[in-house]
Formats: structure tokens, C-alpha cells, sequence
């Protein structure tokens, strides 16, 4: 699995330059550790027998408190950005056993930094389950398919500052782990969990850069994307199949943090002709399983970083088994004003398609 290891690498990288910028005496660094209690949620009927026992986890985290010094993050509301190691068991430790994962987070004030603070955490990273199917083996496992999985982390958290340098922390969080269908059988792991810890603050933050409005100028782009990855269908253990992605778009910006786009996707993927075959449906030419789409999207911008989320919808496909309605996941990463690095997780519903990695050009 070294698409998802360098996964990891593309994120642990944007964020070190904000995370690691100062020496650690003049930063508002902080060390937190926090308990989970939660349950592994049985999204499909079929996973049901993966229940067992709830699950039980730690958390260890470094982070910074923001202070402005850099605009994006004053016009975000001075967030807490840093990495975070989990270890956690998986409710089933016969089938699933336990999970190691290392994250990059960004943890959003919701209300003003007071003593009393309501925040939303938003992590992606990497985790290692110990357990993965096996036909043989461990054939009872039908939610991961292969040992290293992409993970999502979200969180909703009441923050209480006990003094200056301590904090009480709780909430309510969900915890995603998928290989993007690289390997099947891949029904995926989701957790949601209570939580709460302690966080030590080294320097807290006495004063915040406040936002200049007019300071970041805003531009509409247009841009286009290449990208390609693999991926398996069931059933699970078969052969790997290219697929791969030209997207092509308009961004409007909103504010200084916020893009609405909207834009054309081509897509080939060569399991549907496959799985066309299959079922008698043969085209003319290979090239015929191309399905073409439209889509609007919403994009959150964090310096060279950017979160987006999009919905499609295919007005042309011969393979007609996934509907007609798509959705996307991803991250894209700023090299210069005009080429980027794009890595997003294309879905069908609840249903992973493939893991689009690629690059992209826009101008202003």
C-alpha cells in the first residue's frame, strides 16, 4: 500500500511548515491526551457478527495554537493545527483486532477563545489495522482488506480552560478507516466515540493578529486536472484495474476562505468494461466505457492547502450498476500560482470508487 503511505507524507508536509515554523519557546505548543469509549457501527447488515465488544482507544496529540501571523489562518479564526497518534481497539479483536494511526488535524473555533470554547476537529491521515481478510484465515473479515487503510477523523469538542496551562476537553466524535477500494473487500471501519482528556499549554497565545478584510485578493480560476489510481472489485482477492480522471473547472471565490466550482469530468475505468462483459453489454471499442459527468463543488481554502467536496452527476455511462450520482473527497496542495497536487476519493454514495491521484494546472 505505498499509494497510502505517501498519503500520509503529502499531509504530514502541509501541515509542518505552520506546525513547526518557530522554536518550540516562542510557540504556543500543546500536548494533549485523551481516552475514547465507542463502538464499531455495523453501516451494512452483513457486518452485524463484526460486533462484539465496545471499543477503547488513547490519543496523544502536539499541537499550536494559531495566532494570525500568517492571513489564513485569522480569516479561519486562529484554529489549533497539529499531528495526533491513536491507538484504538476495534470492538472485534478475534477479526479486527486493533489499529495504529497517525493523523494531521485542524481543530476550528465554533465560539470565541474563552475560558469556555465549543470546537469541530477535522483529521486525515493513515492507520495500520492488525487484522485484514483472508480467504483462509480470517475470511470473516469483510470490512478491510488490506492492512494499511486512509482514516478520517472528526470531532465535536467543549473545551474548559482549567488555568493558563491546563484544559479539560470532551466530545463526540466519528473515526473512518478505507483503503479506497485499492483492495476488497473494503465495506470499510467506522467509530464513532465519547472522548476526553487533559491538554497542557506551553506559552499560551496573548495576542492574536486580527483580520485584515481587503488584504487578500480575490480571483476566479479555471483549471484542469489529470489523475489515475487502481482498484479491485469484488470478489475480493481479484485482479487490479486502471482507472483514470480529466476534470475540468470553474472557481468562483466566495470570501477570502471559501471557492463555489462547478466543472466537467471524463472518467476511464477499465473494471467497468469488465464488469460490462459480464453481463453481455459489449462496446464497440474499449474506449466507449467512458462516462462523462458535471459537477459542482465547494472548496475551503487554507493558505496552499484546500479541502474540497464535490457532487456529480453522469450524463453519459454504458455501466449503469453505480447510479447515476457521484461524490468527491480530497486535498489539494499548492505548488506555485499555477501547478498543484491533487489527491481526492471519488464515492458512489457510501461506496468507495477509487483514489484519484493527479496534478493540475489553473490560471486567474
Amino acid at each position: 500500500m505505498n499509494t497510502l503511505k505517501i498519503f500520509l507524507l503529502v499531509l504530514l508536509l502541509a501541515f509542518s511548515e505552520s506546525v513547526f515554523s518557530q522554536q518550540l519557546k516562542n510557540s504556543s505548543v500543546q500536548f494533549e491526551s485523551k481516552y475514547h469509549y465507542g463502538f464499531l457501527m455495523s453501516h451494512r447488515p452483513m457486518m452485524r457478527h463484526l460486533q462484539q465488544a465496545h471499543t477503547q482507544g488513547m490519543e496523544f496529540c502536539i499541537s499550536k495554537q494559531t495566532n494570525g501571523e500568517k492571513l489564513w489562518q485569522a480569516y479561519h479564526d486562529y484554529p489549533v493545527i497539529g499531528v495526533m497518534y491513536l491507538n484504538s481497539s476495534l470492538g472485534n479483536h478475534d477479526v479486527l483486532g486493533n489499529v495504529n494511526a497517525l493523523y494531521a488535524f485542524l481543530n476550528f473555533h465554533l465560539t470565541p477563545i474563552k475560558k469556555t470554547t465549543l470546537n469541530f476537529r477535522f483529521a486525515a491521515g493513515i492507520g495500520y489495522l492488525s487484522n485484514k481478510f483472508d480467504r483462509l484465515n480470517n475470511y470473516k473479515n469483510i470490512a478491510i482488506g488490506s492492512h494499511f487503510n486512509a482514516s478520517i477523523d472528526m470531532s465535536y469538542e467543549l473545551r474548559y480552560a482549567l488555568s493558563d496551562k491546563f484544559q479539560f476537553a470532551s466530545g463526540l466524535g466519528l473515526t473512518h478507516f478505507s483503503n479506497g477500494a485499492f483492495k476488497t473487500p473494503n465495506l470499510g471501519v467506522n467509530i464513532p466515540s465519547l472522548n476526553a482528556g487533559i491538554t497542557y499549554v506551553i506559552n499560551p497565545v496573548n495576542r492574536f493578529v486580527p483580520t485584515q478584510k481587503d488584504s487578500l485578493k480575490r480571483k476566479s480560476e479555471i483549471y484542469t486536472i489529470f489523475s489515475g489510481g487502481m482498484k479491485q472489485v469484488y470478489p475480493a482477492c481479484g485482479d487490479y484495474y486502471a482507472a483514470f480522471t480529466w476534470s475540468s473547472a470553474y472557481a468562483l471565490p466566495l470570501s477570502p476562505k471559501r471557492k463555489f466550482s462547478v466543472g466537467l469530468d471524463f472518467f476511464l475505468d477499465y473494471s467497468n468494461l469488465r464488469s460490462l462483459k459480464r453481463i453481455n453489454e459489449l462496446p464497440k471499442h474499449d474506449f466507449q466505457v467512458y462516462k462523462a459527468g458535471i459537477f459542482v463543488g465547494h472548496q475551503i481554502v487554507f493558505s496552499n492547502l484546500t479541502f474540497l467536496t464535490e457532487l456529480g452527476y453522469y450524463y453519459r455511462t454504458l455501466y449503469k450498476a453505480d447510479g447515476f450520482v457521484y461524490t468527491r473527497i480530497g486535498l489539494r496542495y499548492k505548488f506555485n500560482k499555477h501547478f498543484f497536487a491533487n489527491l481526492s476519493l471519488k464515492t458512489h454514495y457510501a461506496k468507495a470508487d477509487f483514489l484519484e491521484w493527479g496534478i493540475g494546472y489553473k490560471i486567474k
